[in-house]
């Protein structure tokens, strides 16, 4: 399998991988980054949201500048935290990625956080809240379309392909 990765701001080419390739593009400015990876055979994982000036997430405009639906070549998104910079748009991209996976940590799904995510979803409160705001978003859509997270802890595996493999090593249980 061959191998390409891309920078935001370090290339301008945009092509679809060939089928057999893997590819990495990191999208983002230097702080909120999100990984855009093409595992092959058509297939996309995304990890973190990076909203672009344009209101979508960046991995969303660059799927579409070469022509891929997300609904159904995207598998698998993944938040590695609830930071706002790490999931700013987040919903878009749930929304958008109709048939992916979604992963996140376990400790999201603890009934306390719940309750606050509940409670700020309406609020007008700080960057800090916005990010609750967006996880609690992003729940509500997969409970709506009756979507099941993946719930990342130290040393599961989060998806088994032909062609791959994909674990989690962190956080810890």
């Amino acid at each position: 399998m061959a191998a390409r990765i891309l920078g935001c701001g370090v290339t301008t080419e945009y092509s679809i991988p060939r089928r057999d390739e893997f590819e990495v593009s990191l999208l983002g400015l230097g702080y909120g980054e999100s990984i855009l990876v093409h595992v092959g055979e058509g297939e996309w994982l995304v990890v973190d949201c990076y909203l672009s000036s344009n209101g979508l997430p960046a991995a969303l405009n660059y799927l579409y500048r070469i022509n891929v639906d997300p609904a159904t070549a995207v598998k698998l998104v993944v938040a590695t935290h609830w930071h706002d910079d790490h999931i700013r748009g987040m919903n878009k991209l749930i929304v958008a990625c109709s048939s992916a996976y979604f992963c996140c940590a376990s400790a999201l799904k603890n009934d306390e956080f719940l309750g606050v995510a509940s409670a700020l979803r309406n609020k007008d409160c700080s960057d800090l809240g916005r990010g609750v705001r967006e996880i609690y978003e992003v729940f509500s859509t997969l409970r709506r379309d009756r979507r099941q997270p993946i719930w990342a802890i130290s040393n599961r595996r989060i998806s088994k392909r032909e062609r791959y493999e994909i674990w989690s090593l962190s956080p810890f249980d």
